[in-house]
């Protein structure tokens, strides 16, 4: 929500594509991240379970929100030997999977 994620990464290099489902914070980043000079990003506002497929393929993708399984809809938008990290399980017990696919 801050942009603080997405700053980090973008000091890794490449270009940044990031899903904010509050609508304030995904402007809050995306104004702090502009004000610090970053411009190689895109933010959309939305569901993040559903990637972003016209952008895809991508060679990461980093879930920050747990989900009950790892969603196929996000590994089809993998390259192949793309990786994904997502925390997976319940509400109050989940592990965080890392995992090469294609």
């Amino acid at each position: 929500g801050s942009g603080y994620q997405s700053a980090v990464l973008m000091e890794l290099g490449g270009e940044l594509f990031t899903i904010e489902r509050i609508p304030s914070l995904g402007e809050l980043a995306k104004d702090r991240l502009l004000e610090l000079g970053y411009r190689n990003f895109h933010i959309r506002i939305g569901d993040g379970t559903r990637g972003w497929p016209d952008a895809a393929p991508f060679d990461g993708i980093i879930v920050t929100a747990g989900a009950p399984s790892v969603p196929d809809v996000l590994v089809e938008q993998l390259n192949d030997g793309g990786r994904l990290v997502i925390p997976v399980g319940s509400r109050h017990s989940q592990a965080l999977l890392r995992g090469m696919y294609h």
